[in-house]
This record gives structure tokens, sequence and C-alpha cells, in this order.
């Protein structure tokens, strides 16, 4: 027996078509309410990247100053022993006046 189809509605036709309907509706929102979040949860994301590549940024430019400070140091440091050998052989080439 071959299937047969009628033009009529019926209450079971009426409450599937609705059923479908609604379903789809609020599978409709769950999907934007579940891309809103998905959005948000891309932006913080990108918020805190954002801030730690600051932060980073922040650090290395202190690690500059510092190693500038410490070269400058050394600097000084250098030309102090420079000074102090060059004091200690003028003291060594000068007579002993205790030597007479």
């Amino acid at each position: 027996m071959a299937p047969h189809f009628t033009n009529t509605w019926t209450v079971g036709n009426v409450i599937t078509i609705a059923t479908l309907i609604i379903g789809g509706a609020v599978l409709w929102g769950e999907l934007r309410a579940e891309l809103h979040n998905q959005r948000s949860a891309v932006i913080r994301t990108e918020n805190l990247m954002a801030a730690k590549t600051a932060s980073d940024n922040i650090r290395e430019e202190r690690v500059r100053i510092l190693e500038n400070n410490a070269s400058r140091t050394d600097e000084r440091l250098i030309s102090i022993i420079n000074t102090l050998n060059r004091i200690e052989r003028q003291l060594d080439n000068s007579p002993n006046p205790g030597s007479r």
C-alpha cells in the first residue's frame, strides 16, 4: 500500500509545527547568547593580552634604565681606579722624603 497524503490540518500537525518553531526560536536565542558570551571572552582576552604587553614593555624599559645606570657606574668605577693607579704611580716615582 502506497502512502496517502491529504491536504488537511490536524491538531497533531499544528502541535508539531508549533513545537518546531518554538524550539527553533529557543535554539536561535541560545546560539545568539553563546555567541555574545564568546565575543565577550575574546574581548577580555585581548584586553588582558594588551595589558600584559604594556606591562612587559614597562619592565623592558626599567631593565634598560638599570643597565644604563649599571654601565655608568662601571664607567665611574673605572675612572676612579684609573685615577688611583695614576696617584699610586706618582707616589712610586716621587722621592721618599723620609729616606734622606
